[in-house]
């Protein structure tokens, strides 16, 4: 049992970097998603030296310096991962190496596209989302973009799942076959298909388990 392994219960991605050395010591399966991977070696096989940038070599020597009074930083921080830009409300913390240094313990809180998504869904307000019958954004009423704006670009970013949008996408072109819209919003309803026939409107909803 390696000194990581209770680390292994925690469901939201959780990693230990060594900034020292620019490279991930050990990483629980839900931070595979996260990084693009398909497997744990590949991750700890990542050399981050080639790819991390001088501010931000700069910030972590920043954080480290907190560590040392035992404090916590909770930040929004970017990951681009295979050119994939994702940001994730994270969790920095100092945890000891058996060599004595002090490496940084990063859990993942909120995914901002899953955040976005939970926040609207968890208020009974009207609030809706317009897509295309390809997934992009078309407009989100008041109530929608008064608390969470309306730059969104399409399906898949605020449903945080790329894969799943575009099923979503199949399933409901499936179900009715035509240029249509695809319509989030409303309470429990994930997502439908607003279809324009002879002047009369055709709605079918799809609904969150």
């Amino acid at each position: 049992m390696d000194s990581f392994s209770p680390l292994y219960y925690l469901q939201n991605p959780i990693w230990v970097f060594d900034a020292d050395n620019k490279k991930i010591l050990w990483a629980n399966d839900k931070s595979l998603d996260l990084w693009e991977m398909t497997s744990i070696e590949e991750l700890l096989d990542r050399d981050f030296s080639q790819e991390i940038s001088a501010a931000a070599v700069a910030t972590l020597l920043e954080y480290q310096q907190t560590f040392k009074s035992h404090q916590t930083i909770k930040t929004w921080w970017r990951f681009t991962p295979k050119q994939i830009t994702k940001n994730m409300l994270c969790l920095f913390s100092g945890i000891p190496l058996t060599d004595g240094r002090t490496a940084m313990l990063i859990e993942v809180i909120a995914d901002e596209s899953y955040l976005r998504r939970d926040l609207a869904f968890s208020d009974c307000s009207n609030l809706a989302l317009l897509f295309s019958g390809d997934g992009l954004f078309l407009s989100a009423n008041d109530a929608f973009s008064s608390n969470y704006g309306d730059h969104l670009i399409d399906l898949s970013e605020f449903i945080g799942d790329i894969t799943l949008s575009q099923q979503w996408l199949e399933d409901a072109k499936k179900t009715i076959t035509s240029n249509a819209t695809v319509y989030v919003g409303l309470v429990k309803v994930i997502i439908g298909l607003i279809l324009k026939q002879n002047g009369s409107i055709i709605t079918h909803h799809y609904y969150c388990n």
